[in-house]
């Protein structure tokens, strides 16, 4: 399955080989470390709308723009993290600590940010598509109660759902 978003649309939001002391084959099409990641993401995507309307979106629709912004928030997710350690594990000497520190803390937050959008606009896209974004969601339910106790005897059934007393 090829994904909606391209190795030139990570490129785009201004992430280099250079940036994470990666080989020259970071960039290469279909088999680059970006490549992987966009595999990645585009199998996350086609998951979480179904392979049919993963495929059913098509250039020019709002679905595949969803599609495209999700996919590429997905690998910079990745990315900033894989920055961050970069940053952390490079000897820089020119990089006092606390430089590297507030560094190292924007890139996580960067991270953060690019998960919380990767999962917005799959959502956007699962909304395109009819589809309820949070029927896949574990805990969205809510349920209440109490729980009476005590020397005084009960009164009144209403509390405990049993019905009419006799």
């Amino acid at each position: 399955m090829t994904g909606k978003a391209q190795v030139q649309d990570i490129t785009d939001e201004g992430f280099q080989a250079q940036q994470f002391g990666s080989s020259a084959t970071f960039l290469t099409p279909n088999t680059g470390y970006i490549a992987v990641l966009l595999n990645r993401a585009s199998a996350w995507a086609a998951q979480r709308v179904t392979d049919t309307n993963y495929a059913a979106a098509t250039a020019g629709t709002y679905a595949n723009d969803c599609l495209v912004r999700a996919e590429i928030a997905y690998v910079a997710e990745t990315l900033w993290t894989r920055r961050a350690a970069f940053i952390d594990a490079s000897a820089n000497i020119s990089m006092g600590d606390n430089e590297r520190a507030q560094q190292i803390k924007q890139f996580l937050a960067n991270s953060q940010s690019a998960y919380e959008d990767a999962n917005y606009w799959i959502a956007e896209a699962q909304r395109a598509f009819g589809m309820d974004p949070t029927a896949d969601m574990g805990g969205t339910g809510i349920s209440t109660g109490y729980i009476e106790n005590g020397h005084f005897p009960q009164t009144s059934p209403a509390p405990l759902n049993l019905g009419q007393s006799p």
